[in-house]
């Protein structure tokens, strides 16, 4: 949900270039008088605030801990002169079951009920699935290659093109990939963007020797956030989250049924070259003991792929 000056327009007026600051200043006050919750996880929060700029995710475990927070952040909002735009505000419930449809009712206000978000630029979906957003990360991709075909095709030198295709396509191709599951057939779907963008920009010339395929870039930079994440006190967010998504048992929580692919089985079950692969066994081996901190011999390890 968007929270907005409901007095005020200044934000769409010229010359007034602090006025979004200012009512990110005020959001940052409501959510903190209003007693919400932004730290943490919701494994040990039942009700969690996330917010950027003026953006604002509600958390809950249940529908009562949302609505709960919801007329809170509303009346303390309203308190300062701001208002929650409701046409923007969306409801989803991510319960590993298949969503309802329709609309709920909130504090007598209704919602229309969804299957994914966005937020900060990610695709959040009910399921938790990954496959949606790398499908849509290959399309903006596809839009910013349009974008610089001129320039590509135009373009003389070989190391140019590479690196216009390396920082302004595969870059965003490739944002927030460190926390992907990919699975077999979104890892082709990423190889065959690769090739089809390659055979395209240089059209069969010989490509430099420095190009690293996509599916390698995607291995480095997951095993590296494993590393970063395994040396993180056992109370970080991310670590926490990592180990009760990919290492249930060390918790005695797994669900019943057949298990999806979990974001550590995908990484295990790829080739690694020597270097990626003994960072990885040395990062799970830290995860799965539960040990707060690396050790300083381990430490040394870590902070070559920092």
């Amino acid at each position: 949900m968007d929270l907005i000056d409901a007095n005020d327009f200044s934000t769409k007026n010229l010359g007034k270039h602090d006025s979004s600051v200012m009512l990110n200043l005020a959001v940052k006050c409501v959510l903190k008088r209003a007693g919400l919750k932004m730290e943490g996880t919701v494994f040990e929060n039942s009700r969690l605030v996330l917010c950027h700029d003026n953006e604002v995710d509600i958390i809950g475990k249940t529908i009562q801990d949302v609505e709960i927070q919801y007329v809170r952040l509303k009346d303390e909002a309203g308190k300062v002169g701001l208002i929650l735009d409701t046409s923007k505000t969306k409801y989803m419930l991510a319960n590993g079951k298949l969503p309802q449809s329709g609309s709920v009712t909130i504090a007598k206000e209704k919602f229309e009920i969804v299957k994914e978000v966005v937020f900060l630029g990610s695709l959040v979906t009910w399921d938790n699935s990954c496959n949606i957003e790398i499908e849509r990360c290959i399309k903006i991709g596809k839009h910013i290659f349009k974008d610089h075909e001129k320039m590509l095709k135009s373009e003389q030198d070989i190391l140019k093109k590479w690196r216009i295709y390396d920082e302004q396509i595969r870059s965003r191709v490739l944002e927030g990939c460190e926390t992907w599951t990919v699975l077999a057939s979104r890892e082709a779907m990423l190889v065959k963007f690769e090739d089809d963008m390659l055979r395209a920009i240089f059209n069969g010339a010989k490509q430099p020797d420095i190009c690293r395929p996509i599916m390698c870039v995607v291995n480095a930079r997951q095993v590296r956030w494993a590393v970063q994440v395994a040396g993180m006190w056992n109370n970080e967010p991310a670590k926490r989250v990592v180990i009760e998504a990919s290492f249930p048992v060390v918790n005695n929580r797994r669900r019943t049924g057949k298990p999806k692919t979990r974001w550590f089985e995908a990484i295990n079950g790829r080739e690694k070259g020597q270097d990626l692969r003994d960072a990885w066994e040395l990062a799970v081996k830290q995860l799965k003991s539960g040990n707060p901190r690396v050790t300083k011999t381990e430490g040394k390890h870590f902070g070559i792929m920092s």
